[in-house]
């Protein structure tokens, strides 16, 4: 399980928006801090270094309590926004 980001807000088609730590792989599930699914990535926007995901929630009439929240990858995919060094 990896840390996708926090909860901005929800969108006016109903998704959660999110500013991610991670590029996540869209599909993947999204779950919360008690591991209760949330929904799935739908959509990865925005510059590289610093990306936005929508997740499309499995409840829409939920989603504004996750606004403020930190969600997670439950697959545990997602590349790492943090330089690597190059071995040789």
């Amino acid at each position: 399980m990896k840390r996708l980001g926090k909860v901005l807000h929800v969108s006016s088609s109903g998704n959660l928006v999110v500013q991610a730590n991670i590029a996540p792989e869209i599909g993947s599930k999204v779950v919360d801090e008690k591991l209760k699914e949330v929904g799935s990535v739908y959509d990865v926007i925005g510059p590289v270094n610093s990306p936005y995901v929508t997740i499309r929630p499995i409840e829409r009439s939920e989603a504004d309590k996750y606004v403020g929240k930190p969600l997670y990858i439950l697959d545990g995919k997602g590349r790492s926004q943090r330089k690597q060094s190059k071995r040789r």
